[in-house]
């Protein structure tokens, strides 16, 4: 006959083993901390899924002189092929998409998948129409899997210059200033394709990452990577409360970011706390 000591003990294995699983195995798509910026963060839980906030001249015309779009992001696993994560989109002005495959131009069948993190692009288009567009591929010592990263946009002198983890990655330029549009600033995702200067991609059809996490979304009139006293932040997005269809804007402007098939999340258990649990209660139940 089984004892009921034996029956909770082999019980509690099956349990600690579940939870190392889950840590282990990827099967949670929580990060191993909050981000730098701290609280919870913004998950992408659809595919397709994004937040927007409402046209503005803070994010276009005002960033005439300069200015910076900066983020936290942290993607749980490499992109699969024809997948994309556009991290920002202002249609007709500006957009910064990691793809998971290399585009080759005016032949479709030959898209060849990226053994990489992906390739990321930057693309903006000035207030005259005239545009730029580039692109580099990316791997794990420069957009790490599993692990926050930090993205500036930083936009001067009708040069857009895209920062990863500190490392200047792309540059485009022509014209001056930002093309005005009417249209929302998306973040984390878009409901459209985010390309609208290259004909190529503009027409591929790849579907919107799901899982990935933004935070500590800034949009400021900061031109340098360093702080500076006359910094002003026209919009500050942390996603610290608790799960709505809103996140409200803590600088002094209150641009409001709308969720749609996106979610506030906080972190309840890291996966270290999982793996700190379950070999204590292994090591409980082998006394």
């Amino acid at each position: 006959m089984i004892s009921v000591a034996h029956n909770y003990k082999y019980l509690s294995l099956i349990y600690a083993v579940a939870l190392l699983t889950m840590t282990v195995g990827g099967v949670t798509a929580e990060p191993q901390r909050p981000s730098p910026d701290g609280g919870g963060w913004l998950e992408i839980s659809k595919s397709g899924g994004y937040a927007y906030a409402d046209d503005h001249p803070d994010f276009d015309e005002n960033l005439v002189d300069g200015g910076t779009i900066d983020l936290w992001f942290y993607m749980p696993r490499k992109l699969d092929h024809l997948e994309g994560w556009t991290l920002f989109y202002k249609p007709g002005a500006y957009s910064v998409v990691i793809l998971g495959w290399i585009p080759l131009p005016n032949d479709p069948e030959r898209e060849r998948r990226c053994e990489c993190v992906g390739v990321i692009y930057l693309e903006h288009r000035s207030a005259t129409g005239a545009g730029g567009r580039s692109g580099t591929l990316v791997g794990d010592s420069q957009v790490p899997i599993n692990r926050w990263n930090r993205l500036r946009w930083v936009f001067q002198s009708g040069y857009a210059t895209l920062y990863v983890n500190d490392e200047r990655l792309l540059d485009t330029g022509g014209g001056v200033g930002i093309q005005d549009t009417d249209y929302p600033l998306y973040v984390g995702g878009s409901p459209d394709n985010p390309f609208f200067n290259d004909f190529y991609l503009r027409d591929v059809e790849w579907t919107q990452y799901q899982g990935g996490l933004i935070d500590g979304v800034t949009v400021s009139n900061r031109t340098m990577l360093t702080p500076n006293p006359a910094d002003e932040f026209w919009a500050t997005w942390r996603f610290d409360g608790l799960d709505s269809t809103t996140v409200t804007d803590s600088s002094r402007n209150s641009h409001r970011l709308h969720l749609v098939d996106a979610r506030v999340q906080r972190a309840e258990f890291t996966p270290a706390d999982r793996v700190s649990l379950a070999w204590g209660a292994l090591k409980r139940d082998a006394r």
